[in-house]
């Protein structure tokens, strides 16, 4: 079973995903989804990380964490081939980064 990783972004003082715009999204096929799972638990989306026990998991990125993840996703970007999905991973995170910050939002990251 593969993974959908959603970027959201939401202003400040949102208490559900669903007050969220979607910033950017990743599909990682199931042959995949163990290297994005370990990408993921060394990063500060570790929480994303887990079993097909619960449905989705979802972590909120405040704006004032966006220079830790930001640094992730470019380590990632750097260390991973052109064209792997470790890259697309990185550009997607970087992507989300990006567009939540031009919009002075925080960040939803939900992966079901």
């Amino acid at each position: 079973m593969g993974i959908i990783v959603q970027f959201l972004a939401s202003h400040e003082h949102a208490t559900a995903i669903t007050d969220g715009t979607e910033v950017a999204s990743i599909s990682i096929n199931s042959l995949a989804s163990g290297a994005a799972f370990e990408a993921l638990s060394n990063s500060p989306l570790f929480l994303l990380v887990g079993d097909a026990t619960v449905g989705q998991r979802q972590v909120r990125v405040y704006r004032r964490e966006y220079p830790t993840l930001w640094a992730f996703a470019q380590r990632l970007h750097d260390e991973s081939a052109p064209g792997s999905m470790l890259r697309d991973l990185a550009n997607a995170v970087m992507d989300a980064v990006d567009e939540a910050g031009w919009r002075r939002a925080d960040l939803w990251v939900v992966a079901a």
